[in-house]
């Protein structure tokens, strides 16, 4: 039976409805439960095709309106019969009544068909009965087959018509088909009863709950019951929101039931007050709403005013701190000094003693609240300083030392007066009329600038990092000694050859003398004479001199260096004779260590100087000469050298006369007068000897325009060759418009800078840069009008050739000779900073590579290799001296050029005077740096005797200037107080030019030797000689003699000199051969008559290894004496007895001898081979040739 419903909402009720409906549910059709409608099951599983039930209903009488009269009664009652056919899809209305009860209208039974199981989305529907056909009926047959697919439920309904305000009831009976197509199942009836409204308890949170960030998985939770065991549906929301955080649908309410929702993360929520409502629904009446409220305390306690403060030894910190969603916790603060932490404590304020005066320490003060949440504040702050506690001691002449023994840390700064404040001391000890705060090292300071004999009286008082200053120490006071003595003067030292000695004058109130000798220092006790013993012969050694009195030591004197006295030379070697006929040259080997030789001349001495060759002229043809030499040095004279012998040859020829050169722009032409009975001439071209046969003419061809050249000529008559005549210099003829000269370079490692000189009529010039020596990646750069050009961009460690020409109006210069040049393989080294004090210099630089490299530097010219760091500091070093640096980097693949020089000076003893005086120079410019100095407001400079006033940065750049011209500049401070003191003067020279190439190169030749000499070079420190490929240094000399090579060979040779700036270009290449090893004489003689071949040698290698071979025609000549130089005649093939000559092939026309002798092996030899002696069979002219191999 169905219970009536009544209207119990409050309201209006305006209209009735009743809807009675039964539904069928074709799962199979439709598959879509909906589980949150209240079914109570009437029936067990059924296996079927068919389906029949029946139902009926009785509102019983409704009366509206229930507020006004009169009231209209109405209701409905009836019955139903149904049989569904699963088989057919039939619905068939078996039997059916329908009545109204009382005034009702609009009523109607039907059956409707739905697509879905909760009653939504109508598919058709048929009416069985309405309220104008009332009564009964049977048999009405319903085909939904064409709808099967898509039915979801069937419903019948009966309805009518009322509103009751906020409800709408519908009754309806709903029959549910899970699915097969054969079985009916689960047969229910849903029916609409009178509903209790579902209960709820809150479980958690708990009222006004105080949750923190860190709660982040806190689950709501609720205990829900319903009487009507309705399925509830329970949600929550949090704070405002319209959607709920979560849906839980709980089932069998009759008992409680807990529902735990998904979990709140707090830490989403903000600070502050929240609230959680939780809606239960029934789905009959309206939700059941429960709402809490908590709060979320995510942030710290607000502070109050912190505060630090400080003794000597102490600290203390206090503060306040307020929260207003949980509140502080019971014991809110902490606080944290040092390294020293306290507990959670109640008091707001805490002190820690012992502690360190001057020393910061770090505070933090903490507070919490209940959710412990901590906020802090953390400052520093410093301890005062102690007062100082001064004593006097180490009193000297000028200084005394001033000691503290505070507790203060070493950087504790310090302000000390002397004499009531009139003075105070500098950092550096010196003293000032202002205020200065100072540190002290090791808590002492020698105050510096005093009078000597005289008292002073000293306060302190020290302040903290925070400028908090102490009150003025207890004064204490000191007295200076006496003035100490001055330096020694008037040094003068003597030496031997294994020591010195050294003297000086006695100075007044000296007590006392030490001298250092080189780096050690002696006591003298009161003698004023030292000898320094021991020593290396020719070694050089340093002294000086101070004094001693009871006010210390004075200054040092000016140091002096003595060189010991070298041993004796050795005995020089190798004498060998040269003879002609009217002159005899002598020559012998360099002796290490010698300064000069003298030479006995047939028993005349004749001081030689340091030459090693010497001309005996003007002498008798056919006439004996004796010599023998000895060397020279400081130390004494070597024994005299075994004499040589030599005689002037018989016969002379003439010296040419008259020898003429007249140039043209490509050659010069030379003549000169015929000598009488001349067999023959040699010219010397440029040191290159030439036959020229009988002719007394001859002309220098392909000669470059304005180039110089030098000549001389000698005769030959019968064998016999004359000196060579004047030399006569010659330039040939130059246009007006020429090729470029006075080429140039400057190589860095990706960069080569080329400069030459105008030529006059250029309108432009060209550049070609090639790779390597040969015409490779050749690039011709036009350079317009400018005589220098940079060529960057380069390879590192690249050879790379250079060649310039002139550009004019109408006219192409030919191309200069080629520059041959290489990169280096590493960049530059720049200095960067240089730092000097009275003794000492540190510098630094950099450098733009990844690459690991060592540094050279040279300071003065002495250079300190393989150096790691970046930095380097020279100590040692006399105050207001000036120093000249460089640096290149250096690895396995190569080095750097060196940097560009800097001079800096150390530091000049007046106060106010600019320190560090430093210049870095260029061929045309020098910049001039200073250290900047306090309290200044600009500089004053003096280059030169030009005063330049108010210069504001510390430097000065001088420009225009000349190369390898010397200035000198000084520099002075403007300060508030006037105008300072002028500093060290500082003297640099700029850079040179690049020397200019050597000129004026000749070459001559013997068979094993060739000495190439050349004209001096104005600016050249040095020169090198490349010699058949190979650089040689050969210093200052402008000669180089090429020895112990093998006869008819060819030779090449080229010079460039050398000074700071760098090298010049190569000179020409000159080349020259040694004299044929093959020659022949030739010699007019009567019959009988005796002549002699005389064999000799000069730096000959290894003579041992020649063998000579002397041919002569036997029918002319007769060989009557194998080796002249023994008293016997010697006429055999045999070992010379008495000699290294031994002669292994003697016969008519042909001797061949070899010195065999061991005493010249491996060395270079000079002197006389052999002599042989030959008679005349014959009237006329004879000939003899010999060779040697």
């Amino acid at each position: 039976m169905f219970k009536q419903k009544k209207s119990v909402a409050a309201g209006i009720i305006i209209l009735v409805i009743l809807f009675l409906n039964i539904s069928l549910d074709f799962s199979n059709f439709h598959n879509n439960a909906y589980q949150n409608i209240k079914l109570t099951r009437l029936g067990s599983e059924v296996y079927a095709e068919t389906v029949s039930g029946s139902f009926s209903f009785d509102t019983g009488k409704y009366y509206y309106p229930y507020d006004k009269d009169p009231k209209v009664g109405c209701g409905l009652s009836g019955t139903v019969s149904y049989t569904i056919d699963l088989e057919n899809k039939e619905l068939k209305i078996n039997s059916y009544t329908f009545k109204k009860i009382g005034s009702t209208t609009e009523r109607k039974l039907y059956v409707e068909f739905y697509k879905y199981q909760d009653g939504t989305s109508k598919l058709s529907s048929r009416t069985i009965a309405t309220e104008e056909n009332p009564g009964s009926g049977s048999n009405i047959i319903i085909d939904f087959s064409s709808i099967q697919d898509t039915i979801g439920c069937i419903r019948f309904r009966c309805d009518g018509l009322y509103v009751k305000v906020g409800s709408s009831y519908t009754e309806y009976y709903t029959l549910y088909y899970d699915g097969t197509g054969k079985t009916l199942n689960n047969l229910i009836l849903k029916q609409e009863i009178l509903n209790t409204k579902p209960s709820i308890s809150i479980i958690s949170p708990s009222s006004n709950a105080v949750f923190r960030e860190s709660d982040i998985a806190f689950t709501p939770k609720i205990s829900v019951s319903d009487v009507d065991n309705n399925a509830l549906t329970c949600k929550f929301y949090v704070d405002s929101e319209t959607s709920p955080r979560d849906t839980k649908i709980i089932e069998d309410t009759e008992t409680a039931k807990v529902v735990s929702f998904n979990a709140i993360n707090m830490s989403s929520l903000g600070e502050g007050n929240h609230s959680i409502k939780y809606e239960i629904s029934d789905g009959k009446a309206d939700p059941v709403i429960s709402k809490i409220n908590f709060k979320v305390d995510k942030n710290p306690p607000v502070l109050g005013t912190i505060s630090a403060s400080s003794t000597t030894n102490s600290i203390t910190v206090s503060g306040s701190a307020t929260d207003s969603v949980s509140g502080l916790n019971s014991y809110p603060y902490r606080f944290t000094i040092g390294s020293s932490q306290t507990s959670w404590l109640s008091n707001s304020s805490y002190t820690i003693n012992n502690l360190q005066p001057n020393t910061s320490y770090q505070t933090k003060f903490e507070a919490r609240d209940n959710k412990n949440h901590v906020a802090s504040k953390t400052q520093s702050i410093y301890t005062k300083a102690d007062v100082p506690k001064l004593a006097v001691s180490n009193a000297s002449s000028y200084t005394l030392d001033i000691t503290t023994t505070d507790k203060n840390p070493v950087s504790t700064r310090y302000l000390i007066s002397i004499n009531g404040g009139k003075k105070y001391v500098t950092p550096e000890g010196n003293l000032t009329s202002s205020p200065v705060w100072i540190e002290l090292s090791n808590k002492k300071i020698t105050v510096k600038g005093l009078a000597p004999s005289t008292n002073y009286t000293f306060t302190a008082k020290a302040r903290n990092a925070s400028n908090t200053e102490t009150a003025n120490s207890s004064s204490v006071s000191g007295t200076t000694l006496v003035k100490p003595p001055d330096a020694p003067v008037n040094l003068i030292a003597t030496s031997t050859s294994i020591q010195t000695t050294v003297s000086w004058d006695v100075v007044t109130s000296a007590t006392e003398y030490e001298i250092q000798a080189d780096n050690d220092v002696i006591s003298t006790g009161t003698d004023t004479i030292y000898t320094h013993t021991s020593l290396a012969p020719g070694t050089p050694h340093t002294y000086r001199v101070r004094a001693k009195n009871a006010g210390g030591f004075g200054d040092w004197s000016a140091q002096i260096t003595k060189s010991t006295l070298p041993l004796s030379p050795d005995i020089p070697g190798n004498l060998s004779a040269l003879p002609q006929s009217t002159s005899i040259t002598i020559t012998w080997s360099n002796v290490p260590g010698a300064t000069g030789y003298d030479i006995e001349v047939d028993g005349a001495l004749v001081n030689n100087g340091p030459n090693t060759n010497y001309t005996h002229s003007s002498l008798a043809p056919g006439t004996h000469h004796t010599y023998r030499v000895r060397s020279v040095n400081p130390g004494g004279k070597s024994g005299w050298s075994s004499p040589v012998n030599a005689t002037t040859t018989q016969e002379s020829s003439p010296v040419p006369v008259n020898l003429r050169a007249t140039p043209s722009q490509n050659s010069v032409s030379l003549t000169w007068d015929a000598v009488d009975g001349a067999t023959g001439y040699d010219i010397e071209v440029d040191g290159v000897i030439i036959n020229n046969n009988t002719s007394t003419s001859y002309i220098h061809k392909s000669l470059s325009q304005g180039s110089q050249h030098i000549y001389r000529v000698r005769s030959k008559r019968n064998g016999v060759i004359s000196d060579w005549s004047g030399a006569v210099v010659v330039e040939t003829v130059a246009d007006i418009f020429g090729v470029p000269t006075a080429i140039r370079t400057e190589v860095k490692d990706t960069s080569i800078s080329l400069m030459w000189d105008p030529v006059k009529g250029a309108t432009g010039y060209d550049v070609e840069l090639s790779r390597g020596t040969a015409d490779v990646d050749n690039t011709i750069i036009n350079n317009g009008e400018e005589v220098s050009i940079l060529l960057a961009g380069l390879q590192p460690g690249t050879s790379y050739t250079l060649r310039v020409r002139a550009r004019g109006e109408s006219q192409t210069s030919e191309w200069s000779d080629p520059v041959h040049v290489s990169t280096f393989d590493l960049p530059t080294p720049i200095i960067q900073n240089a730092v000097s004090d009275e003794s000492s210099i540190s510098l630094s630089w950099e450098i733009t590579t990844g690459a690991a490299v060592v540094f050279d530097l040279d300071v003065d010219g002495t250079i300190i290799p393989d150096i790691e760091e970046y930095s380097y500091s020279c100590s040692g070093l006399l105050p207001s001296t000036q120093h000249i640096f460089k640096v290149r980097a250096r690895n396995d693949e190569g080095a750097s050029n060196w940097s560009i020089p800097i001079i800096k000076s150390t530091i000049y003893s007046a106060s106010n005077a600019p320190l560090g005086l430093a210049a870095m120079i260029k061929r045309t410019s020098v910049v001039v740096m200073w250290q900047p100095m306090n309290g200044a407001i600009s500089y004053d400079i003096l280059a030169d005797g030009v005063l330049i006033e108010n210069l504001l940065e510390p430097k000065f750049t001088h420009t225009s200037l000349h190369p390898d011209s010397q200035h000198a500049y000084k520099v002075r401070t403007n300060s508030d107080a006037g105008e300072g003191e002028w500093g060290p003067l500082l003297i640099v020279s700029t850079k040179p030019d690049n020397p200019a190439v050597p000129t004026n190169i000749a070459a001559s030749s013997t068979i094993s030797n060739v000495l190439v000499s050349w004209d001096m070079v104005d600016g050249a420190d040095a020169y090198e000689i490349e010699v058949d490929g190979v650089v040689i240094e050969i210093g200052s000399v402008t000669n180089y003699l090429h020895s112990a090579i093998l006869p008819n060979t060819l030779h090449n040779y080229r010079i460039r000199s050398k000074n700071v700036a760098g090298c010049s270009l190569w000179s020409e290449l000159i080349s020259i051969s040694t004299k044929n090893s093959e020659m022949t004489y030739s010699v007019y003689c009567e019959i009988d008559e005796e002549l002699e071949l005389l064999f000799s040698a000069n730096d000959i290698q290894d003579l041992r290894d020649y063998t000579f071979t002397v041919s002569y025609n036997s029918d002319e000549l007769e060989a009557i004496d194998l080796c002249g130089i023994t008293p016997k005649i010697d006429d055999v093939a045999s070992n010379i007895t008495g000699t290294d000559i031994q002669v292994i092939q003697f016969e008519p026309g042909t001797i061949v001898f070899r010195k065999s002798g061991t005493a010249q092996s491996y060395q270079a030899w000079s002197g006389i081979v052999n002599s042989i002696r030959f008679k005349s069979r014959v009237n006329g002219k004879k000939e003899v040739t010999y060779n040697f191999q």
